[in-house]
């Protein structure tokens, strides 16, 4: 979602039907993506690919997708990448994953 987005964790989980959602752990971070906290980005599910034991959720703003360009870090936070909406999502489906497009709106706090 967007940098400036404020979203309660607790309705989005039940309306998504996940149990409680929480920001992740260090060690989960490096574990599941490859990454540190601060670092966080969608190019990290290039650590995920191929790796069936998995069970991610990629969950993508709306209105994020409407923004041009986007910038990431690429699995650090000392460099930015820029790109279009569509190449986020080529390279998110490319990597094996379906994501979902929600209105964060919806769950603002």
């Amino acid at each position: 979602m967007l940098e400036d987005r404020h979203t309660d964790l607790a309705v989005l989980a039940r309306t998504l039907g996940f149990g409680r959602l929480s920001f992740g752990s260090r060690e989960r971070l490096q574990r599941i993506l490859g990454v540190s906290p601060g670092a966080v980005t969608p190019f990290a599910l290039i650590n995920c690919r191929n790796r069936p034991e998995i069970d991610l959720t990629v969950a993508l703003g709306r209105k994020m997708l409407m923004t041009m360009p986007l910038h990431y870090h690429p699995l650090h936070n000392e460099a930015t990448i820029r790109l279009t909406p569509d190449d986020l999502l080529l390279f998110i489906r490319k990597m094996g994953f379906e994501p979902e497009i929600i209105d964060f709106s919806t769950f603002s706090s």
